[in-house]
């Protein structure tokens, strides 16, 4: 409880420190907000990895010259196969959004650093730049190529061989009843 009641007091310090920074007399200027998503469940090496960028302006004016940059195929722990980094618009309405997505192809198996993109953009008719970084999802665990494949795999083959080996348990003890049958049992005949 008290750890909300503290949040709440911090954002209304943060309206009320913008406000005064920005003065009364400031005209409206654009604001984004930035979030940067993994869309897959696992992030496994040699697969497809979407990653999913949603811009949002919640201000008041156009943002103009908005420009996406993100280090995330720079290296070569990361490959990139579909999409454009960095990437430009011309023009963000007020209330308006952007979604941007990009496919990349992990090639190492070691835990990767997912750092926030950088957004830079103007902010106002008088042509203050304004720099934005979206959310990071931080240090991320990439499972091994045969690891998933063992683990998600339907395993044809060894339920074959299951089944293979499971026959003669259960025709051996078929064969001994049907010949006691056979040999003991004997049908009465039915009455006319």
């Amino acid at each position: 409880m008290k750890s909300i009641l503290f949040l709440c007091v911090l954002i209304v310090c943060g309206f009320i420190s913008t406000s005064i920074v920005r003065g009364e007399n400031a005209g409206p200027s654009a604001r984004l907000l930035v979030a940067k998503n993994v869309l897959n469940k696992m992030i496994v090496e040699n697969k497809e990895l979407t990653i999913n960028y949603e811009i949002y302006n919640v201000g008041q004016a156009t943002a103009t010259e908005v420009e996406l940059k993100d280090d995330i195929a720079d290296d070569d722990s990361m490959k990139l196969l579909q999409g454009i980094l960095p990437v430009t618009w011309d023009r963000i309405p007020p209330g308006g959004n952007i979604t941007h997505a990009v496919v990349l192809k992990p090639i190492k198996t070691e835990p990767y650093n997912f750092t926030s993109a950088r957004v830079s953009y103007t902010a106002n008719e008088d042509g203050d730049r304004q720099l934005t970084l979206s959310t990071a999802l931080g240090l991320v665990g990439i499972m091994n190529e045969k690891d998933y494949d063992r683990k998600h795999s339907p395993h044809v083959t060894d339920w074959a061989i299951f089944g293979l080996l499971n026959i003669p348990i259960i025709l051996i003890p078929y064969l001994m009843w049907y010949s006691s049958k056979s040999k003991y049992y004997t049908p009465k005949p039915k009455k006319l």
